[in-house]
């Protein structure tokens, strides 16, 4: 295949991609070179088929059906494909965590990750994305469920962690969530494996 069908290729992907996704460049790496890909999404950039909301990261618009204006790319979306392209693990923090737990529902400006990689931080149309540097033990080989879980008690902190938070996390997790909750939180400090014992024994 020449340069031409490969950028078809990466135009083809992207319109099939639903309005609201976020992409980055190494999600294309399956049909072309860098170079090719970054060329075909500049050029499509140019067209106002997608936006650059950040270097390397793209976003393919949507409107909002009832207001008919554009919505802007879900913060923890683009988070994630920061994440891809730096080839980081993350798992929300703070806030975030509380918000996907349901033990919180307010709106944060500011939506924190702990991550392997570098302290970052971005500013994106109506929030900033914060990546904090952790130990890998937060991060890398736990679920995306556990990694919640695990921050989420930190948010709330050790004296804070009640009967009422207890449940609410309970009921947000399946029977194998628990299980791997269970298993993949061996390391984490004593309070916070008592409390997801706590968790996982809740009726």
């Amino acid at each position: 295949m020449n340069s031409r069908g490969y950028k078809e290729e990466v135009k083809r992907r992207v319109r099939g991609v639903s309005a609201g996704t976020v992409f980055v460049l190494t999600d294309f790496a399956d049909i072309a070179s860098p170079d090719t890909v970054r060329q075909t999404l500049k050029a499509l950039v140019d067209e106002c088929t997608i936006e650059r909301i950040l270097p390397g990261v793209f976003f393919k618009p949507k409107m909002s059906a009832v207001l008919g204006e554009p919505v802007p790319p879900h913060p923890d979306d683009v988070a994630h494909a920061v994440a891809r392209a730096k080839n980081w693990s993350i798992a929300p923090g703070g806030q975030v965590a509380l918000n996907a737990l349901g033990l919180s529902t307010q709106v944060p400006m500011t939506w924190t990750y702990v991550s392997d990689g570098p302290y970052a931080t971005y500013s994106i149309k109506g929030a900033e994305l914060r990546f904090k540097r952790s130990k890998n033990r937060d991060t890398t080989g736990l679920s995306e469920t556990t990694s919640i879980v695990i921050q989420a008690l930190k948010a709330l902190g050790k004296d804070a962690v009640g009967d009422k938070e207890i449940a609410v996390i309970s009921k947000r997790l399946s029977d194998d969530e628990k299980l791997a909750l269970l298993r993949e939180a061996e390391r984490a400090t004593a309070w916070v494996r008592e409390a997801i014992r706590r968790i996982c024994d809740e009726a």
